[in-house]
């Protein structure tokens, strides 16, 4: 702690000119940041234990520490110096002080902590999961708790110190879990939007290179099929974003946030592959209906200029010219199937199994 804030506060000062300080200014502070203010406000309204207490409290003293840490961090990141990992606020880190919080809250003020718990249990979990809490029979948070018979029940000093105990042990519980439910939130959300800047990127250098071959590329032998590729690929891009989109709505209670976790951590390849599957399916289906296969039959597919059996290919320039469309309608119907292919997943392999199983394929 001593060393994080004096080392970012000289780094803060020295930094790299004018301007980036004040583009660091503007940006936005996180949501641990604001969380961590609001949790302040509940740390900074206990009470200290007395002096000659406090030094044998180690739960007062690492609340303190942790404190104070955070207080570092926060001041650096609201004059916008918090770039650094070791001047970031962690949403874990704010957890933890909620935590310290909750344990060191005065018993007079423990009720209304705990009723604030639950509810906000309540509102993150389905309603059956929360029924089936509330069928274990939790500890009370009535002030005064009444009896089998409706009356108020005298507790003694003893009785009355164990519910509360109980009270608070049940709020440390549901607290842990709600954390738990916190984290992992944060974590989805954070890996989504990698995941969506890694398509963003893809859709931009696929675009770009579409412009740079239409600019620099003239013979169609390259262009078309190059085209035809691009196109399976921003399709399976597409395809990628619109079942990524969902993920950030579901209910992370929903379902076991650690296969979720290990899904997210390993999916960066199964994403490359789909796009490149994409592009690979383009292109076999832009072979197949060049072919002269009667793959789905109507006025839908592209036309071509000639079939490729009854052209001299010499080379590969004559085979590009067997396998162009033959009016600009037809090119756009290429693009679109093109973008399909890499839409639909499933959509060139169906096809592939259907001409492997109807008549060995003797019909194709």
């Amino acid at each position: 702690m001593d060393t994080v804030a004096p080392n970012n506060q000289k780094a803060c000062a020295q930094g790299n000119g004018g301007s980036r300080r004040l583009f660091q200014a503007k940006q936005p502070r996180c949501m641990a940041y604001n969380y961590f203010k609001m949790v302040t406000i509940e740390f900074d309204c206990l009470i200290p234990p007395p002096e000659n207490e406090r030094k044998n409290s180690l739960l007062w003293q690492r609340a303190c520490a942790l404190k104070a840490e955070l207080d570092a961090r926060a001041a650096l990141q609201s004059r916008g110096c918090g770039t650094a990992r070791n001047a970031c606020i962690e949403l874990a880190e704010v957890l933890k002080l909620e935590m310290f919080t909750l344990r060191l809250l005065p018993d007079e003020r423990l009720l209304a902590k705990a009723w604030s718990i639950r509810e906000a249990y309540r509102q993150l979990i389905p309603t059956e999961t929360y029924h089936a809490y509330l069928g274990n029979n939790p500890p009370k948070l009535e002030r005064k708790p009444e009896d089998g018979t409706g009356k108020e029940s005298k507790l003694t000093p003893e009785q009355e110190a164990a519910r509360l105990i109980s009270i608070r042990q049940d709020a440390i519980d549901i607290l842990a879990a709600t954390h738990w439910w916190y984290t992992n939130s944060d974590y989805r959300e954070k890996r989504i939007s990698q995941v969506k800047h890694l398509l963003i990127q893809c859709l931009a250098v696929c675009v770009g290179f579409v412009l740079l071959l239409s600019q620099f590329v003239s013979a169609s032998a390259i262009l078309l099929p190059m085209m035809v590729i691009l196109m399976g690929m921003l399709g399976a891009i597409f395809s990628i974003g619109r079942r990524i989109l969902p993920v950030s709505s579901q209910n992370v209670t929903e379902s076991d946030p650690v296969i979720k976790a290990t899904q997210f951590d390993h999916g960066d390849t199964g994403i490359a592959m789909s796009i490149w599957i994409g592009g690979i399916s383009a292109l076999l289906l832009y072979l197949l209906m060049a072919s002269g296969l009667s793959l789905i039959g109507g006025e839908i597919l592209p036309k071509f200029s000639d079939a490729l059996g009854k052209r001299d290919c010499n080379g590969l320039d004559g085979f590009a010219c067997a396998l162009h469309p033959a009016d600009m309608a037809s090119f756009v119907r290429l693009l679109c199937w093109s973008f399909l292919a890499g839409f639909a997943e499933k959509f060139v392999p169906d096809i592939l199994d259907r001409m492997a199983k109807q008549d060995g394929g003797k019909r194709w």
